[in-house]
């Protein structure tokens, strides 16, 4: 199973857990699966099927350039990354 690093402002969603295991091909089917899992995970980070603008996803060290469709092993490790806007 992927591992996934939970960053500390969405660890509420996950009982305090700073990481998770889902299982998927894609990153897409990981958010799915940890969306069932963990209420409301799944709106912190998409919206319309889509990576949120702010979020970035790294997997094995890359960062993400395909969003949902970025292949995943079944070994991976994932970070959750939220970029800090303002001005």
């Amino acid at each position: 199973m992927a591992k996934v690093r939970i960053p500390s402002l969405m660890r509420d969603l996950t009982g305090g857990s700073p990481e998770v295991e889902a299982d998927g091909a894609t990153l897409g089917e990981v958010l799915e699966r940890l969306s069932a899992e963990y209420p409301g995970f799944g709106a912190r980070l998409m919206k319309d099927g889509r990576i949120k603008p702010g979020v970035v996803l790294s997997v094995d060290g890359r960062i993400s350039l395909l969003g949902t469709y970025e292949r995943v092993s079944p070994d991976a490790r994932i970070l959750i990354l939220q970029t800090a806007g303002g001005g």
